[in-house]
């Protein structure tokens, strides 16, 4: 064995106390919901007449789905119908559901609309059925959850296209709990017209990422646990291709909430800069909020990321900056003023409530000032 643990790549990720640790410990298999056609299930957009989406295996081994269920936009997992027909997904590879009760005859019609009379070998085909997660095409979503009620994909779109032809949702670039737009075209991401309704536009049973780079989280301030001063930022992906061009083309986008996560605002910030496979921020010697001994910077940060070019910025990742938190517990207490005094004279950098270089009274005088601030406990951190 010989390859290598990458950020993005089969589930990798990185240790969540150390940035140092790349690994998919526990990890069997990543599932995303890769295909949507909520068009396809009236007779005059396709043979078909029934909805049908894609699953695909991108992670390194095999999923058993025994006791899966799908849902729409209600998102509820008790709502959620049963997925039958398929068991193992292995990796790498992609299966149809489609929605009936009639699953040979919807098999039968779905290979001939779209292969004719050679179909692919192997392609699973399953099925879903029942009350109210019909897709709708004015926008809607699929959720899958496993059999203890864990949502383990997600995709949610907005208007399906209405004619003269009807091209699928394309999630080659593997998106998860995220919009998708980007519409299948011919030669795209392997989409091809199908072979009986040359309306309808697809890539049902595979699935074409050619050089695709995918997000694989953030690293605030260089790993270190406190959240007192912040100024550096790093973005993680898979590979450096396109990196630039996220920036060129102002395709990060930075939004300040308060502690609360309340009252949203845009955010400037300096052009940052290509590191490896990371987009680096660098925030200046006063850090995030341009004044390290105020709480000026304190807040809930969103990072939003257009990886696909539509200008939705559906690729999200959230941290936080909090004034005098010195052991990132999302709240400023005497545990927070203890840890400051038993590091006076030190210059260790998750003591340094203001990032100057020094452990001393200004920085306790700071957490004093904090006490009793707090993050709200619910909301979500990346890092």
């Amino acid at each position: 064995m010989s390859t290598l643990s990458a950020v993005g790549v089969n589930s990798a990720f990185l240790s969540t106390t150390t940035v140092k640790e790349t690994g998919s410990p526990g990890t069997t298999g990543k599932l995303i919901i890769s295909e949507v056609a909520p068009w396809s299930s009236t007779v005059a957009n396709s043979p078909v007449a029934a909805d049908w989406f894609e699953v695909t295996n991108l992670g390194a081994t095999a999923v058993d789905i025994t006791g899966w269920k799908m849902d729409d936009n209600s998102e509820s997992p008790f709502a959620a119908v049963a997925l039958n027909g398929v068991t193992i997904i292995a990796a790498g590879e992609s299966v149809i559901f489609i929605e009936t009760n009639d699953l040979p005859g919807k098999t039968a019609t779905f290979l001939s609309t779209w292969f004719g009379a050679n179909p692919p070998a192997g392609l699973q085909i399953g099925s879903y059925a029942g009350s109210g997660v019909g897709l709708s095409t004015t926008s809607d979503a699929v959720n899958l959850y496993d059999n203890s009620n864990v949502r383990q994909a997600n995709v949610f779109f907005a208007a399906s296209p209405t004619g003269p032809t009807f091209p699928t949702f394309d999630n080659a670039a593997g998106l998860d709990n995220a919009a998708i737009s980007l519409l299948s075209a011919f030669g795209v991401n392997g989409g091809f017209i199908a072979l009986n309704d040359g309306k309808e536009i697809g890539s049902p049973g595979t699935i074409t990422r050619t050089n695709v780079t995918r997000l694989g989280g953030i690293d605030v301030q260089n790993g270190q646990t406190q959240r007192s001063y912040l100024r550096a930022l790093d973005v993680l992906f898979d590979q450096s291709s396109g990196l630039m061009d996220l920036i060129n083309n102002s395709r990060l986008q930075l939004t300040q909430f308060d502690l609360n996560g309340q009252n949203g605002s845009l955010k400037s910030f300096p052009t940052p800069a290509v590191v490896g496979n990371r987009i680096r921020f660098d925030f200046g010697v006063q850090g995030i909020g341009g004044n390290r001994n105020t709480n000026a910077g304190d807040g809930y940060y969103e990072l939003a990321v257009d990886m696909d070019g539509n200008g939705s910025f559906e690729t999200k990742n959230y941290f936080y900056r909090l004034l005098g938190d010195v052991n990132g517990d999302r709240k400023v207490d005497t545990t927070d003023s203890s840890l400051t005094l038993s590091a006076f004279g030190t210059a260790n950098p998750e003591r340094d409530v203001n990032g100057d270089g020094f452990v001393n009274a200004n920085d306790r005088t700071l957490v004093l000032r904090g006490l009793g601030r707090k993050l709200k406990e619910s909301l979500l951190l990346n890092d």
